[in-house]
């Protein structure tokens, strides 16, 4: 009877110390996958380029991600659109900022390209805001945006 308490120790203490190890080693495993995570993140910019319609307050956003387009229509495969493939059209270039940011874009820079104006006329530009996103694959890089050239492949 003795050796039977003895041996229901010795058993429950060798339970013990295997269901730590499996522990730790899921613990371990856990941790490597998100090192591996964290080591496949990346750093991706896009140049949003806001058009100011004529006749209009409104704006519509060029997207460059750096993508192929074919000219000379690079800038109409570039807007941005909705499902349906409608121009989106933003009441700022404020506005066209937040719809990037809810989709996971930050601001890093803003710069304004004149056009137009010679001697004695107003001096207009064109409105380049530069973002970054942190991504891990390239599906998040366009993730929730669409471009026309998207909706015509």
């Amino acid at each position: 009877m003795r050796m039977s308490n003895h041996l229901k120790k010795v058993a429950t203490i060798l339970l013990f110390v295997w269901a730590m190890t499996v522990q730790a080693q899921n613990i371990e495993q856990e941790t490597m996958r998100q090192e591996a995570e964290q080591t496949s993140l990346r750093r991706v910019y896009a140049e949003l380029v806001a058009d100011q319609q004529v006749f209009s307050n409104k704006i519509k956003v060029d997207i460059d991600f750096g993508q192929a387009t074919s000219w000379p229509s690079s800038g109409d495969q570039t807007k941005l659109v909705d499902s349906n493939g409608k121009d989106i059209k933003f009441n700022s270039i404020i506005e066209a900022m937040n719809y990037m940011s809810e989709r996971g874009w930050q601001f890093v820079q803003a710069y304004v390209v004149p056009n137009g104006g010679g001697k004695g006329s107003s001096v207009s530009g064109c409105v380049h805001w530069i973002l970054y996103k942190d991504v891990t694959t390239d599906y998040q890089v366009t993730e929730g945006l669409l471009t026309r050239q998207q909706i015509r492949h």
